[in-house]
């Protein structure tokens, strides 16, 4: 039953009309034109896609705003926020005020010449980044920051790293436990002209990589961002709980990016296989591709834009929303489906002469509220 079912009803009920007239009324409202109640429909729907996607935009600013934060107030505040706490223990009696101080330690050494080189970072809470240089050798830099009552305490509570510098490594392995009142973060500078297996990972503070050859990268963190600049590897993943995901200038056979609150935006990016999941959060992709590209891109609360700025590369896409509009260049594509599913949409299509290109990219994307957009050369508008 309608609204306008139920409004004459109520009117009937309430003496405003006979029975005769809501007779009347509702054999005139079943005789109506259909393209009416199509038209009706549509604004229905058009609606809940309005709603689904204001929705996850809303959702998606939360997240990124709360994943920003995680990550500041775990490394950078905490300082600032021991001292003023240990400024308010002073005021009462018997208990002993501490205060943070900060320690800074170089390692230098050398790499072997031969064979990958496994660098394996692992802190507890602490910021990881890796970046290469053109110096041969490689510095680690150990940032610490402890709360004790006072610096000989604190020196006692400091992580000790101890490495081997007489002798040239084939591997560097570090892992700093869990201690109570300490952050440890662990910058590493190595040869660029070497290639590394990279296993990064914190449980809060950010993971960065930038200008290095790569095996394989695995960068993983529970709270704070993830960022890849600069990189070529066989293999690249990248996941955080609560975080950001930037990928730049990346080229790679295999690319895997997870978030659960917080986007993914990658950029110049160069990937045969390429999966992006999060939960909360949006998906930004501008491909570069070079032969055969498979994309899998799937958001439950977000946004997905592609920019297909590469006219050379040639596209099929298999685009799906279950609350949210779909946005494709007209005329540039060929659709083969284009269909409305209650307040989304699926929506499949070709780029013009794909059979035979030499670069072509297979795209698969799924959201569950939010939109999907394609873009070609600049961009297009709604």
């Amino acid at each position: 039953m309608n609204e306008e079912q139920r409004l004459i009803l109520k009117m009937l009920e309430e003496g405003k009309i006979t029975a005769a007239e809501a007779e009347a009324l509702l054999n005139a409202l079943g005789q109506q034109d259909p393209l009416q109640e199509e038209e009706r429909s549509t604004d229905m729907w058009e609606k809940v896609e309005k709603l689904g996607e204001d929705f996850a935009d809303r959702l998606e600013a939360a997240a990124e705003r709360f994943s920003r934060s995680v990550e500041g107030k775990v490394e950078y505040r905490l300082a600032d926020k021991l001292s003023r706490l240990s400024k308010m223990i002073s005021r009462f009696p018997f208990v002993s005020p501490e205060d943070v101080y900060e320690f800074s330690e170089e390692v230098e050494g050398t790499f072997r010449q031969d064979g990958d080189i496994l660098c394996k970072l692992k802190t507890a809470n602490g910021r990881i980044r890796v970046r290469g240089w053109t110096e041969p050798g490689f510095r680690l830099t150990v940032l610490q920051r402890v709360r004790a009552k006072d610096r000989d305490a604190a020196l006692a509570r400091m992580h000790r790293v101890d490495l081997p510098t007489n002798e040239a490594l084939g591997e560097l392995v570090i892992e700093v436990p869990s201690l109570p009142d300490v952050t440890v973060s662990l910058l590493l500078d190595v040869p660029r002209t070497l290639i590394y297996q990279l296993d990064l990972q914190t449980y809060n503070g950010s993971i960065g990589i930038a200008d290095v050859y790569s095996r394989a990268a695995n960068l993983y963190t529970t709270n704070g961002s993830i960022s890849a600049v600069d990189v070529q590897a066989e293999k690249v993943h990248c996941e955080t709980v609560n975080g950001s995901c930037r990928v730049e200038r990346v080229v790679t056979e295999m690319f895997s990016g997870h978030t659960g609150n917080g986007t993914l935006s990658l950029r110049q990016i160069q990937a045969a296989d390429l999966k992006c999941r999060t939960s909360n959060g949006s998906i930004r992709v501008e491909p570069q591709v070079r032969g055969t590209s498979n994309y899998e891109l799937v958001t439950t609360n977000g946004s997905i834009r592609v920019e297909l700025s590469d006219d050379a590369a040639k596209t099929d896409f298999d685009l799906q929303t279950s609350v949210g509009r779909i946005s494709v260049p007209e005329g540039v594509y060929e659709l083969k489906r284009m269909e409305r599913q209650s307040g989304g949409w699926h929506v499949e299509g070709e780029s013009h002469g794909l059979e035979g290109a030499a670069n072509v990219l297979h795209l698969r994307a799924r959201t569950g509220s939010g939109s999907i957009r394609l873009e070609k050369s600049g961009g297009v508008q709604d």
